[in-house]
């Protein structure tokens, strides 16, 4: 059973909410709370997997009462996508997922289940939001001795090469564009990864975002 919470002040929340779970999750608990006190309460006396914070007017108090009494429950934040004070407060209390409100019906199922996955989940419309926060962290841990590698690090080759990882493309299919082996390929693949200090693919999608060839 996932038992999920929903920290609104909105009346409508529970109703809302219970719409649409329902529709995938036949064994749910949901429990909407409107207030902080008893949101602490709550989460002193219970077992949660999922708190949805949705329309609170102090989420700073909110995040930290979380994150002191329940920091192994996965966070989800819904948002405008002009709060973009709000969205950087919530990447930084670690929040899994970050839904756009517009999108809250569409999104909040699929977040749910990617999120019990590993993954996070950010909407299309504040995915650039949270990148950048990704990357001001970056920049924020690098910001002593040494710098950033840029693209003035890469080859010709390799640039090119990671448009291609951007477009998508496995190995085999950059291999056949550019007239190499696949094993050249992944090469070139663990230089990038070790040139731009990245441990995956995600980090060379922030790198690239970084340096301008992601808009």
């Amino acid at each position: 059973m996932r038992r999920i919470i929903v920290i609104s002040e909105s009346e409508d929340s529970n109703a809302l909410y219970e719409k649409m779970l329902s529709k995938v999750y036949v064994n749910h608990y949901l429990r909407t709370i409107d207030n902080l006190y008893d949101t602490v309460k709550f989460l002193k006396q219970n077992t949660v997997h999922y708190i949805i914070v949705h329309r609170v007017a102090n989420l700073p108090a909110y995040l930290d009462k979380i994150m002191k009494n329940k920091p192994e429950a996965h966070l989800i934040y819904v948002a405008r996508n002009e709060d973009k004070d709000n969205i950087s407060l919530a990447m930084r209390y670690k929040a899994q997922g970050i839904l756009e409100e517009s999108r809250l019906e569409k999104d909040l199922n699929n977040a749910v289940d990617l999120i019990a996955s590993g993954e996070s989940f950010y909407s299309q419309e504040i995915a650039s939001l949270a990148l950048n926060e990704i990357i001001k962290k970056d920049n924020d841990k690098t910001s002593g001795p040494g710098r950033l590698p840029s693209l003035k690090d890469l080859t010709k080759r390799e640039i090119q090469i990671l448009e291609l990882i951007l477009d998508e493309l496995t190995n085999y299919e950059i291999a056949e564009r550019i007239f190499v082996s696949p094993r050249t390929v992944d090469t070139h693949r663990r230089n990038l990864l070790q040139k731009v200090r990245a441990r995956n693919t995600v980090g060379l999608i922030k790198f690239a975002f970084r340096n301008g060839l992601i808009d």
